[in-house]
């Protein structure tokens, strides 16, 4: 990503949870429900290795029709040590903000 900014760019980037935060066979689900419309996705996280696997099972329902599908997700786990190092190996200056948008924080990187 880094290759992309020209001098004095900046690269933000929101972490996905580190190896530390990462709970498998934890249940999640998210609903929407509104008059003609109903979602549900769900999915038990797992992982293989260093790897975070979510299968998310979403059902979406409109007056017409109730469709089912399965949206796998693979995210690596990073230590914050990690991050910093990538940051760093791509020639970034990097700052840290520990709260972020969602509370997993935000990596500020500028060439």
């Amino acid at each position: 990503m880094s290759r992309h900014l020209k001098l004095g760019g900046v690269l933000i980037v929101e972490p996905w949870i580190t190896p530390q935060q990462w709970r498998k066979r934890s249940v999640h689900a998210n609903f929407v429900d509104q008059p003609e419309l109903k979602i549900a996705r769900m999915n038990i996280s797992k992982n293989r290795g260093r790897l975070s696997v979510l299968d998310m099972h979403h059902l979406v329902a409109t007056p017409n029709r109730v469709e089912h599908f399965v949206e796998r997700l693979e995210l690596g786990l990073f230590t914050h040590d990690e991050y910093l190092d990538a940051f760093r190996r791509a020639g970034l200056e990097t700052s840290y903000d520990s709260e972020g948008l969602m509370g997993r924080g935000l990596y500020i990187g500028t060439l």
